[in-house]
């Protein structure tokens, strides 16, 4: 035996249930041996019925005793469970477990170790699986002293089982428990001394399991009305705790959801004569924004009783809309027109209607982007950033969308940016500001000032030296914009520019102030 499985006492092991109750039965044991057999092992009761109302019954306890007709220092106990509806995934058998062995108190004093193994524990016996049942193995060993005393029936402990869902199980089966070879704990065998073993005789236990079905809302154990599969009696008030079941007018309805308990015929709201109808006494006209949602209750009132009794129904509502009553909610589109709907109040006699009008608010005004101007000039190498200025005095969030920026330019967090290149480019730069409803678009051109470039051939070369001197000798044409000429940034143009320019096309001398507009 591997002694990495023994312990110094007998193992009550730890079990996690979830259930709060263990349902015990058990008959007197049964030691009448049979006739030619050496000794036998018991389990008690050999015929029970384990009977599932709840989950608090999902737990069931068998006795395991032993009978020898010679002391027992040893045994190897292997037990297997199968049942009448067969085995498999998701079959009865898989939806049982051995959980696990609890010693008798009278062990507690014998020198002996144990070892337990389960079928079920895949983790420590990987090929579990595949041994064809379920089952549970008991082992105990002593070196010094008698475990079973010959010719004294003595009890070993409690076997529980575990039905792991309940509501998953057939209504009735049978599990049938018996020895079995346990691997690797061997054959079932009772052992004298060290180096010998038998089988001795095992008397089989036959448990019929029986699982009531009731489904009950309130959990007063009388079942919902509607389900044929109940195995107990039909609730006269399904939704409202009432395990008395008390109906004084003998109507069918107990007093608990009964409007009228004392009334066979219910008529203390509607009084077979004077009867009033219903009044609605919710708002007859909504205002709806586009784009927010709206939510309208329905109330009533009944002049002849607390209203309790009503039934209000919502109809004819527009398609948009949704309906959980007593509440009817929808989010309309700007486009959308205005409509209504119709809210009913029934008291089981009379009824009351009222047409709700719903107007879409069509007064949100349009944003507004404020122009920077026809056309916002960049220097070449500067930085260039643009963010829409938008004003709109019904919404503080907009949409932002580009239809057309300059090539060197991206779009970043609603903003364009980019670097001016050295070539002049005249662009177009395209905004649109959206809110719910209405939207504004702007357009303004982007013209890069490339400084020195006072005859807009797009580069700085000689012929813009020619054009600056026909201009301040010649009385030629002025530079476009004017200040492409100023190339020294002095604020006006004269025949330094002239000689500045000279410098930096043909003598390496410093670029056109970056100041030049």
């Amino acid at each position: 035996m591997d002694s990495r499985r023994l312990t110094s006492t007998a193992t009550k092991l730890a079990v996690t249930c979830f259930t709060t109750c263990i349902i015990v039965l058990f008959a007197a044991p049964i030691y009448a041996q049979d006739v030619g057999t050496l000794d036998t092992c018991r389990y008690e009761p050999s015929a029970t019925i384990w009977q599932l109302d709840s989950d608090a019954d999902s737990m069931f306890s068998i006795e395991l005793w032993a009978w020898t007709d010679v002391d027992i220092k040893g045994t190897s106990l292997g037990f297997k469970l199968t049942t009448s509806t067969g085995g498999g995934l998701g079959l009865d058998d898989s939806l049982i477990a051995v959980d696990t062995f609890i010693f008798s108190p009278e062990t507690d004093t014998l020198p002996f170790v144990v070892f337990t193994r389960s079928v079920l524990d895949q983790n420590a016996y990987p090929g579990s699986a595949d041994w064809g049942y379920n089952g549970y193995s008991v082992g105990l060993l002593s070196t010094e002293s008698i475990i079973f005393r010959k010719n004294e029936p003595t009890k070993i402990g409690d076997l529980y089982l575990k039905i792991l869902d309940p509501s998953s199980v057939s209504d009735t089966f049978e599990i049938a428990i018996d020895s079995s070879f346990f691997p690797p704990a061997g054959s079932f065998k009772f052992s004298p001394a060290a180096g010998t073993g038998y089988s001795p005789q095992f008397v089989d236990a036959i448990i019929t399991v029986q699982r009531s079905i009731c489904v009950d809302s309130d959990g007063d154990g009388y079942g919902d009305p509607g389900h044929p599969e109940n195995d107990c009696p039909e609730d006269n008030c399904p939704f409202i705790f009432n395990p008395d079941q008390e109906d004084a007018d003998s109507d069918g309805i107990g007093d608990s959801c009964d409007v009228c308990p004392n009334h066979p015929e219910n008529d203390c709201c509607n009084p077979p004569a004077g009867n009033e109808p219903p009044a609605i006494t919710s708002d007859t006209t909504i205002s709806v924004k586009p784009g927010e949602m709206f939510t309208y209750t329905a109330t009533a009132t009944d002049p002849n009783c607390d209203g309790t009794e009503l039934t209000v129904s919502i109809e004819n509502y527009p398609s948009w809309c949704n309906v959980a009553l007593p509440q009817i909610n929808g989010t309309a589109e700007c486009d959308y027109s205005d409509t209504s709907f119709t809210v009913i109040a029934f008291d089981g006699d009379l009824a009351e209607s009222l047409t709700v009008a719903i107007t879409i608010d069509k007064s949100n005004q349009p944003p507004i982007i404020s122009s920077p101007g026809d056309t916002i000039t960049v220097p070449n190498h500067t930085q260039f950033a643009y963010f829409p200025t938008v004003v709109d005095p019904d919404d503080t969030i907009h949409t932002i969308t580009y239809i057309t920026i300059p090539h060197w330019c991206s779009v970043r967090n609603d903003s364009v940016i980019g670097v001016a290149p050295d070539t002049v480019f005249t662009e177009a730069l395209t905004v649109t500001a959206s809110d719910y409803c209405n939207a504004d678009t702007l357009s303004f051109v982007v013209l890069i000032n490339l400084c020195g470039d006072t005859d807009n051939s797009g580069a700085v070369d000689v012929d813009d030296v020619v054009f600056l001197i026909n201009f301040i000798f010649g009385g030629g044409p002025a530079p476009d914009p004017y200040e492409r000429g100023d190339v020294n940034c002095n604020g006006w143009i004269d025949i330094d520019d002239v000689v500045y320019l000279i410098q930096y096309i043909f003598g390496g001398g410093p670029s056109p102030c970056a100041d030049c507009q």
